[in-house]
């Protein structure tokens, strides 16, 4: 009996050998398979160029999301993480000069001085030449080395994102007057004024870019519940009548006379400015390359009111060539349709907004009129409650048939609390 036990033992000790020598080869099978699969994957077969655009998509997102990464994950972020996934990433995002190319600076004291320093050295290294866009947000932090080296590419940058900058960093970022000589774009924000110090340092800011910046052409300047960007009559140069585009706010009416008489250039001019305020009585300034024209007017109690009565940017301007006009309040129908028939813009005209509210009087004669006017409207939009528009609208639809050209037009209402696409 004991030899018959010690016999089903060993055959179980077999049994259990073999079990384990099954189990290891199925799992470096499976292992094999999964490499296998890896490596017919279609990720892989993406031609580099291609892996390479994913990269500077993903990057471009990383970006804007810059300043709510911990400093000290930022080596674990798009671009830097590409080179981490396997060699072919690597190479692929180490020979893209245009991955590298976009610098944020949402660096502060949570990460030592000389490895932010090292991120920003490494970054420029790896970028080579290419023209840099840069964004600069909470400048308050910016004043150790890693900012100093960031200085040091000036010559470089072609976009610049920024917040008004705080009087220490201000004082550092006038050393890069005279080198800007690659920038073409400059996007400033602020939500303070208080943020950049004192009225007077509104011109040292703007002086920075008042000379030796031949390829500035673009400038976006959004300043909410500030007194004024311009500070009245600027005291400072600045190379106007080379922008082609121009997006910002003003304080007053008067400072948006006094800037589009230097806008000889301007393609695309998008402003927001204070109500109420007249334009002054003056010569019709006249913008022959202007293409889009964006009026706004900053929230007023009144600020309907004061746009059926008072004088709008329209009767200020020519723009012959015009193919697509916004306005928000800034103009009634008869302003609108004036500015068209003396600008001659009637043949160009494509795109047509306009925000009337159902309280003010309107006119749906003026309105047909204008539509009858643009032959080459493709897309008529009008913001407001729909009840305010249903006799424009029964206008419209009436003469269709007699209108020719224009049968194809398409006309919306869009209610002014949707952002129209």
């Amino acid at each position: 009996m004991d030899e018959h036990i010690d016999e089903l033992e060993s055959q179980l000790a077999c049994l259990e050998s073999l079990e384990t020598l099954i189990t290891r080869h199925r799992g470096d099978l499976t292992d094999s398979m999964q490499e296998h699969k890896a490596s017919i994957s279609s990720l892989r077969r993406l031609p580099p160029e291609l892996l390479e655009g994913i990269f500077l998509l993903l990057a471009e997102d990383q970006l804007d999301l810059a300043w709510e990464i911990p400093d000290e994950r930022i080596p674990m972020q798009a671009p830097w993480l590409f080179t981490r996934i396997c060699r072919r990433w690597a190479d692929v995002a180490l020979g893209s000069k245009m991955l590298w190319c976009r610098v944020s600076c949402p660096l502060e004291s949570r990460m030592p001085t000389h490895g932010a320093a090292s991120l920003m050295n490494l970054l420029h290294e790896r970028s080579g030449s290419a023209p840099l866009s840069l964004r600069i947000r909470d400048s308050r932090a910016y004043t150790d080395d890693c900012f100093d080296v960031v200085l040091e590419q000036a010559g470089r940058w072609k976009n610049l994102d920024i917040e008004l900058p705080a009087p220490p960093v201000l004082k550092k970022l006038e050393a890069v007057r005279g080198r800007l000589h690659n920038l073409s774009q400059l996007n400033i924000f602020t939500n303070k004024l208080e943020s950049l110090g004192t009225l007077e340092d509104v011109p040292r800011f703007w002086d920075i870019f008042s000379d030796s910046v031949p390829e500035l052409t673009n400038i976006l300047a959004d300043f909410y519940y500030s007194e004024t960007w311009l500070c009245g009559s600027p005291p400072f140069t600045f190379p106007w009548r080379q922008l082609t585009c121009l997006d910002t706010t003003f304080a007053s009416s008067t400072e948006v006379y006094s800037v589009l008489k230097h806008l000889s250039s301007i393609v695309v001019l998008q402003v927001t400015y204070a109500a109420p305020g007249a334009f002054p009585k003056q010569d019709i300034i006249r913008l022959p390359h202007l293409r889009v024209l964006e009026i706004l007017l900053e929230d007023h109690p009144e600020e309907s009111a004061y746009s059926t009565i008072l004088p709008s940017l329209l009767d200020c301007i020519d723009a012959p060539v015009l193919d697509e006009l916004v306005t928000e309040r800034a103009a009634n129908e008869k302003a609108m349709l004036h500015f068209i028939e003396r600008s001659g813009c009637t043949h160009s005209l494509q795109y047509l907004q306009f925000r009337l509210d159902a309280q003010i009087p309107q006119s749906p004669e003026t309105i047909v009129s204008i539509v009858r006017a643009l032959p080459c409207l493709a897309e008529l939009v009008m913001v407001g409650e729909e009840a305010a528009f249903q006799d424009v609208l029964s206008r419209i639809n009436s003469c269709r048939k007699a209108m020719g050209a224009v049968l194809e037009l398409a006309v919306r209402i869009v209610d002014p609390s949707e952002q129209v696409p």
